[in-house]
């Protein structure tokens, strides 16, 4: 007896990993990711699961895809309906939105919000939309199968420590579950779905008294003076931004624990060498240190100012942005720029186009 259940257990597993091979994680990827474009109606309700919090919901959206680079993200507009209704969309990346009213436009752009406003507003749809997109590029992205369960396989991710399994139905293509590991797991379970063609026109034209603004989540604005801000060294010195008027200064928060800030320390290092003798300074605050980063940038070869970041914190809305996190002020201390994230080749372009107008170059 004891034999014939071994042996019924073994065949059992040996079906299951049987199932799992036979499932092309490409394949799999494409049609879940080609499912969700190809309806620009989508209805569904979720199960949101959290440490001591459970929360439920319904929302409706209305998507118009333009775009065709699958990550990240870019080029859609999307209408949510839910108990308080808004409308926001996404065109090259730059998120606007407004309430049902049209009183306000707020704007978040690539390189500085758009992501903090589309993941603030969107809420839930956001994250499903996010997850979504990492299907559209499994191979590049190193996606890897899971486990399975019935006809649920999973796929999992990790992209710059963003860590995501997500649940597949292998015959109706849908996202079911996703959950998000870590030291507070959250589980996202999406119920029911609606699916339709059928798309209202949306109108995006505004009122001529709408208002206008960027989003911000907190910390400096565009044109903020900055001057008055001081940072001390990791050997007890004090730097005042007032003492360095004249010159253009480029603030790097980062962190030892940050992978995205660490690689593009040799970039922030490479600026710092290219016009250092054209009136740029460079200051690299860290932020919720515990490591060591004075010895990690002599390892590095990093040879601009680090300095303590944590106590303005609260000031430059770290809490709220995280790391990495660049700030471009002028000659006069006023603030002309930021970055937030990891930006890749856009930032540094962008950067080095900000950098060129102020010094003249």
């Amino acid at each position: 007896m004891k034999k014939r259940s071994t042996i019924l257990i073994a065949g059992m597993l040996l079906a299951i990993s049987s199932l799992s091979a036979q499932v092309n994680i490409e394949s799999l990827c494409a049609k879940t990711f080609q499912k969700f474009r190809d309806h620009p109606v989508l209805s569904f309700q979720f199960r949101l699961s959290q440490p001591n919090k459970v929360s439920t919901g319904a929302i409706t959206a209305e998507l118009d895809w333009t775009g065709t680079t699958p990550y990240p993200f870019k080029n859609f507009k999307m209408k949510i309906v839910d108990d308080r209704p808004f409308e926001l969309y996404m065109l090259s990346g730059n998120v606007h939105y407004y309430n049902s009213r049209k009183d306000k436009m707020i704007n978040g752009t690539i390189l500085r919000s758009g992501g903090l406003l589309f993941n603030q507003k969107v809420d839930q749809l956001g994250l499903l939309i996010n997850c979504t997109m990492l299907l559209g590029s499994p191979q590049q992205l190193g996606a890897k199968l899971g486990s399975i369960d019935g006809d649920l396989q999973e796929i999992k991710y990790d992209v710059d420590g963003f860590k995501a399994n997500l649940w597949i139905d292998i015959n109706d293509f849908e996202i079911k579950k996703i959950v998000l590991p870590g030291e507070q797991t959250t589980i996202y379970e999406v119920m029911t779905y609606r699916w339709s063609h059928d798309i209202t026109k949306i109108d995006w034209t505004l009122p001529d008294a709408t208002i206008n603004e960027e989003f911000s989540v907190g910390g400096p604005k565009i044109g903020d003076d900055l001057s008055e801000v001081s940072f001390e060294t990791y050997d007890s010195k004090e730097i005042k931004l007032s003492q360095l008027k004249g010159n253009v200064i480029l603030l790097d928060f980062w962190g030892t624990w940050c992978r995205p800030c660490i690689a593009a320390m040799p970039k922030i290092q490479k600026l710092h060498e290219q016009f250092k003798d054209k009136g740029l300074i460079v200051l690299g605050p860290t932020y919720k240190e515990k490591g060591d980063p004075i010895t990690l940038a002599e390892k590095k070869e990093i040879t601009y100012q680090i300095v303590k970041g944590d106590p303005l914190e609260e000031f430059f809305a770290l809490n709220k942005t995280g790391v990495p996190l660049l700030f471009i002020i002028d000659q006069n201390g006023f603030l002309v720029d930021y970055i937030v994230g990891d930006q890749q080749k856009q930032g540094s372009e962008h950067i080095n186009k900000v950098l060129s107008g102020l010094l003249k170059l």
